[in-house]
């Protein structure tokens, strides 16, 4: 299941939140490795200091794609508070 999610989420650019060790991580993932041929990783930026990080799977829990706000919708809400 955390394989599907993370592949369309890197398919469609979208980006990502997730408990990892318990520490809450906001990400743009890019890539899913497998290492030594048993332990699957996520690579993605983080989006607090803007690092590459590898993630490995089994400590990832609660992974949720972050919903996009359509660009056509933040530029009304920008003509709004222009005004």
């Amino acid at each position: 299941m955390k394989t599907e999610i993370l592949q369309a989420a890197i398919n469609n650019y979208q980006k990502i939140k997730f408990l990892y060790n318990l520490e809450h991580f906001e990400v743009e993932p890019d890539s899913i490795e497998l290492h030594k041929g048993e332990k699957k990783y996520l690579y993605a930026r983080n989006l607090a200091n803007g690092e590459i990080q590898a993630f490995e799977f089994s400590k990832m829990i609660n992974i949720k794609i972050i919903k996009n706000v359509s660009r056509k919708k933040l530029f009304g809400m920008l003509l709004i508070l222009a005004k």
